[in-house]
């Protein structure tokens, strides 16, 4: 592959280095630069990469954070409707109670007085009878 740098790279032939960490050839200054170039290339190919996907995450986090506000807001709206609804519906049970209460009374009384009544016809079927 051909680099921008070694492409316009004046000097085309560079002194071979003897190193003994590098063996026999150091690399040329066109190559070392040729080498940064791509190495920057990659890089920034990486960091544009990255800087899309924290734009896609910062959309996705503001779509889920509007989307969770709604839901809490609705959900918050529904439970303090439902608590009124529930306050109506423990008053309306509490007053069907004490309803169905007096009813029993009532019954109970209406129940003793036929009882009473029963009674004082038997009373007067026997002194009927002993006429």
């Amino acid at each position: 592959h051909g680099y921008k740098a070694q492409d316009t790279c004046k000097t085309k032939e560079w002194q071979m280095c003897t190193d003994d960490d590098w063996g026999n050839k150091c690399p040329s200054g066109c190559r070392v630069q040729g080498l940064m170039d791509k190495a920057d290339h990659d890089i920034i190919k990486k960091i544009e990469n990255i800087r899309r996907l924290l734009d896609e995450g910062r959309k996705l986090y503001r779509s889920a954070d509007q989307v969770s506000k709604n839901t809490y807001s609705y959900l918050r709206e529904r439970l303090t409707s439902s608590a009124g609804n529930d306050n109506r519906y423990t008053t309306l049970a509490e007053q069907l109670r004490q309803r169905i209460t007096d009813i029993k009374i009532k019954i109970d009384r209406q129940l003793r007085l036929l009882d009473a009544l029963k009674s004082q016809v038997k009373d007067q079927v026997i002194v009927i009878q002993r006429l």
